[in-house]
């Protein structure tokens, strides 16, 4: 039975701004029978302890599945690994169990490094590509400049320190892996330090720059349902 035909939860876990603003493509390209809830982080919430406790506050009551971008994904793998009720998947965009193609980032003036990422040529060919509309650059660049440096200086440091690669052996749920084709921050490497802790984990790369389910939500969907799918069958009673 397919999805439409059943409605699933979908938690979309946002990027480094933690704001979940930047996921209205993905809800806008939303197919029918998923109820898409956006998550945010409040800006005092800088560590992944934190942040997981705060995901566990906003988790639906029933089936449901968690998208994680870049920053979340070590998230989503420690949820996973806690076993929350309902949680039946996940799905993990552009983003890594260890960080270590980047060491350089530690010894980096991250508040400068973030600063100066904000700049549209910068925005452009690390996270959104030379094509993406100018509206889209726009918001981007509105929203993370809209959190406080220090808030994404110290959710960075974090998130280059987390290794993750332990909790994926503890994992028992279905896990996608989505990799942006023209990644500049998440490549080959940072894929593996996954699929190595889940070889039974389904691998796809889908076009598109880091902030991939921004610039293509579609095709990111398409990956989606077809993973959803055969879990919707066997864990969501028939109505």
């Amino acid at each position: 039975m397919s999805p439409e035909r059943k409605c699933i939860t979908v938690l979309l876990l946002p990027g480094l701004d933690g704001t979940g603003q930047l996921f209205e493509p993905m809800m806008r390209s939303a197919p029918s029978g998923f109820a898409v809830c956006p998550v945010s982080y409040p800006s005092v919430s800088t560590t992944i302890t934190d942040i997981v406790s705060i995901v566990k506050q906003q988790q639906p009551e029933e089936h449901w599945i968690a998208v994680a971008e870049s920053f979340s994904g070590p998230i989503a793998v420690q949820l996973a690994a806690s076993q929350p009720v309902g949680l039946v998947g996940i799905v993990l965009v552009a983003t890594t169990a260890k960080w270590t193609r980047r060491r350089w980032l530690r010894l980096l003036p991250l508040r400068l490094l973030l600063y100066l990422g904000v700049q549209t040529p910068l925005l452009r060919w690390l996270l959104l590509g030379r094509s993406a509309p100018a509206a889209l650059v726009a918001e981007t660049r509105k929203v993370i400049g809209s959190i406080p440096i220090k808030t994404l200086a110290l959710r960075l440091r974090e998130f280059v320190r987390t290794d993750v690669t332990a909790e994926l052996g503890r994992l028992s749920l279905p896990v996608l892996y989505l990799q942006a084709s023209e990644d500049r921050l998440m490549g080959n490497s940072e894929r593996e330090s996954v699929l190595r802790g889940l070889p039974r984990a389904e691998s796809y790369s889908v076009p598109g720059p880091h902030f991939l389910l921004q610039t293509n939500p579609k095709d990111a969907w398409a990956k989606i349902v077809g993973f959803v799918r055969p879990i919707v069958c066997k864990q969501v009673p028939s109505t």
